[in-house]
């Protein structure tokens, strides 16, 4: 089907890049919704921070990326957004806080939560000869382990903690936290998402559902789909639909509130494994296909969806964000690099990251266009960001700067050299063949 990729302006499809395009078959039923009562509030209250003044150094260079180390040693940050006063909000998994960088003063603020007060600090070095790490730093607790995160309204951050089995308010004027724990056992919250009415929508990994808090009720109701799904993304459109992504299943969904009902869009490439979703400004999903190598967009009306593929072999997208000029940036966490997919040119620029094994994680922008993300390595451990103004264009190809793209290229480069020097020699030979031939001949005669 010959469809535009993005809209009217975008009149041809780049086949090396858009593998598929197609109309989508969809599936609507009515799941099941039950409502918890058994909602408990769990270490709540006011956290003074740890205050701390990190000076940014400058990694790389067209584009400039900066990094700043977070003060706490090997906190692993992951989940990362940006408020309305372009301060950047980060959590800090091994660290169980969560944290704010105001750029303009380069201070980071670290809260601790609550409930893991207890907890011991992540604060070890790694022995060569004993291997192991050590049994009182390990987190075998009930509590902590935050990751996703979101600026919602009012600038109150919201959070899962992947042990706490909980969802974290955290409310930056009175610095004040509040925990609500999940109805579902060991159910893993593991994205989350805000409507427009200020509920707080969730997808629980472990236990399968869907689930809404509503903070003015102190209540949680889940939302029980097929048995086996594995849900990780979820975006919220303009009309309150609630979008999310299952791995074991391979479809993107959409959830209707107000009817209760889920729509399946099944992706067509098989075992693609949907991820990190995001919305960009036209109401299309990007979300990432962690086992194929590509990014996938999902146009909802009429229900079209396509797909852009990454060049390199071994690309995992772990985070995607799509801008306001028509780039959609995109994080490779197994290739240690993040890029930008160029919707109107149809073309990929992929920068690699100065920091070995940075893994980074999760990615946000703020308003000046700067792109933002967490390198979540326990080595690395830093804020990435990345300055717009300092962006290349893209030349038409991927600025490939992994060490195993460079040695492919070179040795692409060098085979071509090769067969090159073998095709002149061979025609040198040729040549003083007929030559030698030609010249025999006339002492002959």
């Amino acid at each position: 089907m010959n469809q535009p990729l993005l809209g009217k302006r975008v009149e041809r499809i780049n086949k090396s890049l858009i593998t598929s395009l197609f109309l989508i078959s969809f599936v609507v039923t009515a799941p099941a919704v039950f409502a918890s009562e058994k909602n408990q509030d769990r270490a709540s209250g006011v956290v003074k921070p740890k205050v701390t003044i990190v000076e940014p150094v400058k990694a790389l260079t067209a584009p400039d990326l900066y990094e700043y180390r977070i003060p706490t040693r090997y906190s692993m940050p992951n989940g990362i957004g940006v408020d309305s006063k372009d301060r950047i909000w980060f959590t800090e998994m091994a660290g169980n806080s969560v944290a704010v960088l105001t750029p303009e003063t380069n201070e980071i603020k670290e809260y601790r939560i609550p409930s893991t007060k207890d907890l011991p600090v992540p604060d070890w070095e790694y022995n060569q000869e004993v291997k192991d790490t050590p049994l009182d730093s390990m987190n075998v607790y009930s509590v902590g382990s935050p990751a996703s995160l979101i600026v919602g309204k009012n600038d109150i951050i919201w959070f899962v903690t992947h042990l706490g089995n909980s969802i974290v308010r955290f409310e930056p004027e009175k610095e004040e936290f509040t925990e609500f724990i999940l109805p579902t056992e060991d159910a893993r919250p593991y994205d989350l998402a805000e409507d427009s009415k200020g509920n707080i929508w969730f997808v629980e990994k472990n236990g399968g559902k869907l689930a809404r808090l509503d903070f003015e009720k102190k209540k949680i109701i889940e939302i029980r789909l097929e048995q086996g799904v594995n849900l990780m993304g979820i975006v919220i459109d303009k009309e309150d639909n609630v979008w999310i992504g299952d791995v074991a299943g391979n479809y993107i969904a959409r959830y209707n509130p107000k009817e209760k009902k889920l729509r399946r869009f099944p992706i067509g490439i098989p075992q693609a494994q949907p991820g990190s979703m995001r919305i960009d400004k036209n109401g299309y999903i990007w979300f990432c296909q962690l086992h194929a190598q590509q990014l996938g967009v999902l146009m909802p009306e009429p229900g079209i969806f396509s797909v852009v593929t990454i060049p390199g072999k071994n690309t995992v997208p772990q985070a995607v964000a799509p801008a306001d000029d028509e780039k959609v940036w995109m994080l490779d966490s197994m290739m240690n690099r993040f890029g930008y997919f160029d919707t109107v040119k149809l073309e990929w620029s992929l920068f690699g990251i100065p920091t070995a094994n940075s893994q980074p994680m999760n990615m946000d922008i703020d308003s000046k266009g700067d792109i933002w993300f967490t390198e979540s390595g326990r080595d690395a451990n830093k804020v990435a960001r990345i300055v717009k103004a300092s962006v290349p264009e893209n030349s038409g190809r991927s600025a490939l700067l992994n060490s195993d793209e460079i040695k492919a290229e070179r040795n692409e480069k060098s085979k071509k050299k090769r067969n090159f020097v073998y095709l002149a020699i061979g025609i040198f030979a040729a040549v003083f063949l007929v030559g030698w031939a030609l010249n025999r001949k006339s002492k002959k005669t």
